[in-house]
């Protein structure tokens, strides 16, 4: 076998695979390089010309069907959110909608209000180094959806007691305001930092939480001050 036939034959055997993925079909590829399966035409044809030619050939056929292959990919993608933490992917639903209904205007009465948490603290068995932290959040759940909101504070000390105010300034726009309730939880809780040699830290914590309270919801620009306890 001449070293044109060889190279024809490679040619067949390689280069037309790549074509058939590239959207071409073995009919393309006998009109456009007949002198490929013409192989005995082409037995006077230079060695050099045609390894020249099957190259070039073989790198288009190979872009043209990494193009066909990227375009059905980024066709045919799923959109949706990776969460980076829990590494989650979640699919995400296609809007058929003009707009958002979180872009819509709650309906309901829109209320601006303070809930005040003052605290009193006994802390006999607090170190007088560590920190001791107010805490409060408030929620309701009205026909609007779920409202929440929380604030915390660093306790003023005063021998083995200590106090602080926590206030909660908020805007909830509630369809059932006169109704509605509030649940409140607060606790108060220490840290100390702990040297444990060669650069090591560590942490000494106290939690103290009383029960949830219930309160009502208060009226436009009101302020309502609530007195809680802990010993600790």
């Amino acid at each position: 076998m001449t070293p044109f036939n060889l190279v024809a034959q490679s040619y067949l055997e390689i280069v037309g695979p790549c074509m058939n993925r590239g959207g071409y079909s073995a009919a393309d590829s006998e009109r456009l390089f007949p002198e490929f399966h013409n192989i005995e035409e082409g037995n006077n044809m230079r060695t050099s010309k045609l390894i020249f030619v099957c190259i070039c050939l073989v790198g288009l056929s190979q872009l043209l069907w990494s193009q066909n292959n990227g375009m059905a990919t980024h066709q045919h993608g799923i959109p949706g959110y990776l969460d980076p933490h829990s590494k989650t992917f979640t699919t995400k639903a296609e809007n058929s909608r003009v707009g958002h209904q979180r872009d819509t205007p709650l309906a309901g009465t829109a209320i601006v209000f303070r809930e005040t948490f003052n605290f009193s603290i006994s802390a006999q068995d607090i170190p007088a180094a560590a920190v001791i932290f107010c805490y409060a959040e408030i929620s309701t759940s009205d026909t609007n959806g779920d409202f929440y909101d929380s604030n915390s504070i660093v306790a003023t000390r005063s021998g083995e007691s200590a106090s602080c105010s926590v206030p909660i300034l908020v805007k909830w726009t509630l369809v059932n305001p006169g109704t509605d309730t509030i649940d409140a939880r607060v606790e108060a809780y220490s840290e100390q930092g702990i040297s444990l040699g060669g650069g090591a830290w560590d942490y000494a914590e106290r939690y103290s939480e009383v029960p949830e309270l219930t309160l009502s919801v208060p009226a436009n620009d009101q302020t309502v001050t609530t007195s809680v306890f802990f010993t600790m």
